[in-house]
């Protein structure tokens, strides 16, 4: 089936499959024994990505108070928000009564705007932490981190800064999308990488810089597609004596030789050859830095997962479609995200987690399952809207509500763009699908106007050389060279560059995070022909880019 996106400023063609059509059949759910179908989605696949993305904001946080303590907190609302916003510990206590907010359904009006406004009145959680957090207080989106500052989307991970996606790593500042690593600097989309400064999509490497599709190298600097190597530079092999002679005049320590160093290095990837795309041990999958997977397509980021379509950030998520962020342990997840840890059958919702089942047009519910429209549960069954009811009360009237949504055209869809807490430049769909600021005031979306305070005119020099930095540097503020955004180097921070031997950074952790997330290709895939064998390829690897792509078995016959 051929649709057109319903965007106005989209219109694409795209297709719905018939193993769509039973994918939507299966996760229709169910109340007396009759089945809702779930009727097939009016945006195409980017469009749906984008509207689910524009409810994620990692990285924008903001200083202010809990509404119900009263006492200072860092929260991804800022203080002016029209949300209700309570602390991590307070939201989790007993001082408030999710069903105290519960109404009625009305019938009689469209039912998304009745949820936007229990939205508004239910408080939030401030951050999104769980499980064992220790000295994290400004990470988002994260587990199980310790000692560790301005982190996003991070697990199991200790003394890291500046980072966003990461697992299992230690000692690691200003990486993306990098797992099982310990002191890595400005890495992405590595694994199990140790001492290593500026490589990206590398896997067991150690004490090299400026490599990219390595794997199992050691002491190498400048080369790209070298497997099992020692002592290279810009991949011709030299004796260690000779290795370590070529190095002897490389300063890695100076920033204005570091901007040298990384033109030449993009320089050296535009004419390389790439993989049609990053992943290992998979089958029958299709998308981007995808690994352990079955039968997972229109992916980018997905690990140990099985029968998943239009999926992103994923982990052991299984027959699921349109979902992105989180997983562990997701089954039958359609138009979702940021819900993990064994979830069931999630339709339409946000911010849902451990243990759910059964929910329908939810947001921030824990452990609770059969309910509809509500916000902030915990531990509840057979609610719409926050009111309770009885089994029999909640299957007889879900069905009218979805019968009302039917005629307003809401049922089958996301939640509507209107209802996001956030501004379109605050969440990962301005990573993602970046617009400016006309572009989201015209498609719908709000958007944060930049405070000028957060500009810096102040001159203060920062020294060019590692050696030259004084632990009072931590004491200042300074101008971003790019956006002219304040910021600072925390001591922690300022002893890893130490401890690297690499320069102090002048740009703000925002324009560096920007500036990794164009290292990666876009979450979208193109047909193009493998430049060996001629064959058909869908890859996220744009026709325009310069490298050179081949098919999976072309690659790995021309590298390995």
């Amino acid at each position: 089936m051929q649709k057109s996106c319903a965007n106005a400023w989209c219109r694409q063609s795209f297709d719905i499959t018939d193993a769509d059509l039973q994918f939507y059949d299966k996760v229709s759910p169910a109340f007396n024994e009759k089945k809702e179908l779930i009727p097939p989605p009016t945006l195409c696949p980017q469009c749906r990505m984008q509207r689910r993305l524009a409810f994620r904001n990692e990285r924008s946080l903001y200083k202010r108070t809990c509404d119900l303590t009263h006492r200072d907190m860092i929260s991804m609302y800022p203080e002016d928000s029209p949300y209700v916003v309570y602390s991590k510990d307070a939201w989790f206590g007993d001082g408030w009564d999710p069903l105290s907010y519960g109404r009625s359904v009305d019938l009689s009006r469209p039912f998304w705007p009745q949820f936007g406004e229990l939205m508004k009145i239910v408080p939030k959680m401030s951050l999104i932490q769980q499980a064992n957090m220790e000295n994290a207080d400004y990470c988002n989106r994260a587990s199980n981190d310790k000692n560790c500052y301005m982190i996003f989307t991070s697990n199991f991970s200790e003394d890291c800064y500046y980072s966003v996606h990461l697992t299992n790593c230690r000692n690691c500042v200003d990486c993306l999308n990098t797992h099982k690593s310990e002191r890595c600097y400005e890495c992405v989309d590595s694994y199990e990488c140790y001492d290593c400064r500026w490589v990206e999509s590398c896997k067991n490497c150690s004490s090299s810089a400026f490599l990219k599709g390595c794997t199992g190298c050691n002491d190498c600097m400048f080369c790209t597609n070298l497997t099992q190597k020692r002592f290279c530079i810009d991949n011709k092999q030299y004796s260690e004596e000779e290795y370590r002679s070529q190095l002897a005049g490389t300063t890695l320590y100076i920033r204005s030789t570091v901007g040298l160093l990384k033109k030449r290095f993009s320089e050296l990837k535009r004419n390389m050859i790439v993989r049609e795309y990053m992943g290992m041990n998979n089958e029958n999958v299709r998308g981007n830095y995808i690994d352990h997977c079955k039968n997972v397509l229109d992916a980018f980021e997905v690990r140990e997962s099985e029968d998943c379509r239009y999926v992103q950030s994923l982990v052991q998520a299984k027959d699921c479609m349109d979902y992105a962020s989180w997983g562990r342990g997701c089954e039958l997840i359609y138009e979702t995200i940021n819900c993990g840890y064994n979830c069931r059958n999630v339709l339409f919702s946000n911010e849902c987690w451990d243990s759910n089942a059964n929910l329908i047009c939810c947001n921030q519910c824990l452990n609770s399952s059969d309910c509809f429209g509500c916000c902030g549960l915990r531990y509840k069954k057979f609610c719409i809207l926050n009111k309770q009811y009885t089994e029999k009360e909640y299957n007889e009237l879900v069905p009218k509500i979805i019968e009302r949504m039917r005629q307003e055209e809401e049922y089958g869809e996301f939640i509507p763009t209107d209802l996001s807490p956030f501004a379109y430049n605050e969440t990962n769909a301005q990573d993602y699908v970046p617009l400016n600021r006309d572009e989201a005031l015209e498609n719908g979306w709000r958007w944060l106007d930049e405070d000028t305070k957060e500009r810096s005119t102040l001159s203060t020099p920062l020294p060019d050389d590692i050696r030259e930095v004084r632990d009072d540097l931590c004491e200042e503020i300074f101008p971003c060279s790019i956006t002219g955004k304040k910021y600072k180097i925390i001591p922690q921070e300022l002893s890893f560059y130490r401890s690297m031997v690499v320069p102090v950074p002048d740009k703000c952790f925002e324009q560096r995070q920007k500036e990794r997330f164009e290292l990666q290709t876009p979450r979208k895939l193109w047909s193009r022909k493998c430049g060996k064998c001629g064959k058909m390829i869908n890859t996220s690897y744009p026709p325009s880019r310069p490298e050179v792509v081949y098919c999976e078995p072309c690659y790995l016959a021309t590298v390995y």
